[in-house]
């Protein structure tokens, strides 16, 4: 379900139903002022996917060339905590309408991944991505990631993951 409050202003809910359970994909609002002729940045609050990964972050399901994602999915996923969801701030700033072909994405997530309700460390995940396109066709892309993932509420263990990223895509 996905609603424009405003033309500023939209907000997004998402569920995934199995017969075992319901959880939330995607909650969130974003802002996306309009700065001029143009709406350059945009701002978004809640639950989504983290800027990290094209597979990740921009490649929808329906896009995908097999069913299933590649392994390093799971692993970003379930052992690194780089990619999928979670609860946080991101900033995205569109380059495109001032002529350069750039977007830049910045994020501040709670690093314990979707539908955590509370936060049982101190640390957090900060998420950067950049994409450009310098000529028609062709989109080269840079992350990175770091998760502090803090004191744990029952231990006083720490983990710090840093882990980057790049890709190239070549389009029709």
């Amino acid at each position: 379900l996905t609603s424009n409050v405003s033309p500023s202003i939209k907000g997004r809910v998402m569920f995934e139903v199995k017969p075992e359970k319901t959880e939330a994909l995607d909650a969130y609002f974003e802002f996306n002022p309009k700065l001029g002729e143009a709406r350059p940045l945009m701002f978004k609050l809640g639950q989504f996917k983290k800027p990290f990964s094209y597979q990740e972050f921009v490649m929808t399901s329906s896009d995908l060339n097999l069913i299933e994602r590649t392994f390093t999915h799971a692993f970003l996923e379930s052992k690194l905590f780089a990619s999928s969801r979670d609860q946080g701030l991101m900033v995205k700033a569109d380059l495109w309408d001032s002529g350069v072909p750039v977007m830049l994405y910045a994020g501040v997530f709670n690093g314990n991944g979707k539908n955590v309700k509370f936060d049982a460390n101190s640390g957090k995940q900060v998420v950067g991505r950049v994409e450009a396109t310098p000529i028609t066709g062709v989109s080269i892309g840079a992350n990175g990631t770091f998760n502090h993932r803090g004191y744990a509420t029952d231990s006083t263990n720490t983990q710090d993951y840093v882990v980057w990223g790049a890709d190239l895509v070549l389009a029709k």
